[in-house]
């Protein structure tokens, strides 16, 4: 336990977890660790109680956890550190991912932002 968890509040109620807290990870494809990278995808969780720890969980549990979105999030924060740009098989190195990965995580944001409007044409919408 760092003295970081020491620190940082309950994620339900935001009372200071002290010198015991309960923490935990939970699968989370939106979440990247700022500071070790064989994190990503587990989200940590922090709170003052079991019972806290388990609301938090059960949150995250109902979210869907989707491969491309982590991949997506792996593949901007390495270009972040790329302000020039970034080879192909620089990026696969740097974020760990195949080339079918970077693909799939590169369409996710299209897929996001596409989606509103191909449901509306679907409908027949203009």
């Amino acid at each position: 336990m760092t003295s970081h968890d020491r620190h940082t509040p309950c994620g339900v109620c935001g009372c200071p977890t002290g010198s015991r807290p309960h923490t935990g990870r939970a699968p989370d494809s939106s979440y990247l660790d700022p500071q070790d990278a064989r994190h990503d995808g587990r989200r940590p969780l922090h709170a003052c109680s079991t019972e806290h720890l388990t609301l938090l969980e059960d949150q995250l549990r109902g979210r869907p956890y989707h491969e491309a979105e982590l991949w997506f999030a792996k593949i901007t924060r390495t270009m972040a550190q790329h302000h020039y740009g970034i080879s192909m098989a620089d990026l696969s190195r740097e974020t760990g991912l195949d080339l079918n990965q970077l693909e799939a995580g590169a369409l996710w944001i299209t897929r996001l932002h596409c989606a509103p409007h191909s449901a509306a044409r679907d409908r027949g919408a203009a």
